[in-house]
């Protein structure tokens, strides 16, 4: 399995680290204050650690962010991590970035929507306008 740090020492950031290992995943929380993470790690068992924000994104293959909008900032900062997609931002602000390059870049770096098929939804309707009716 992948290893995933959860940069966030808040209950987002724990429910989330709880979830990934419950599936198996390695999880390393990062924390400005390593200290608030010690009785999480004590109770998440084997495949839990700890550290701060540049030593868990250092460590893991995917990096989560689990910290207050106000925090956020900072928090990318400490870990050393520059996406490339804020950074893409940043160059469209300045203006050094034409609008569609960085719509390009965005769209390039996306996953592909989840696709269900068989009309799940048209099912899901029906079924909702049932239990209404």
């Amino acid at each position: 399995m992948s290893k995933i740090a959860v940069l966030g020492s808040g209950q987002v950031g724990e429910v989330l680290a709880n979830g990934f290992l419950k599936h198996g995943h390695d999880v390393m929380r990062g924390s400005r204050d390593v200290a608030k993470l010690s009785a999480w790690k004590n109770g998440a068992g084997p495949k839990a650690q700890v550290g701060t924000f540049d030593v868990a994104a250092k460590w893991a293959q995917t990096v989560v962010l689990a910290v207050k909008g106000s925090a956020a900032e900072a928090a990318i900062e400490q870990a050393g991590v520059e996406a490339p997609v804020t950074s893409a931002l940043a160059h469209l602000i300045e203006g050094s970035l034409p609008l569609e390059e960085w719509v390009a870049l965005v769209r390039a770096r996306q996953p592909e929507p989840a696709r269900f098929g068989g009309g799940w939804f048209r099912r899901f309707r029906a079924r909702f306008r049932r239990r209404r009716n």
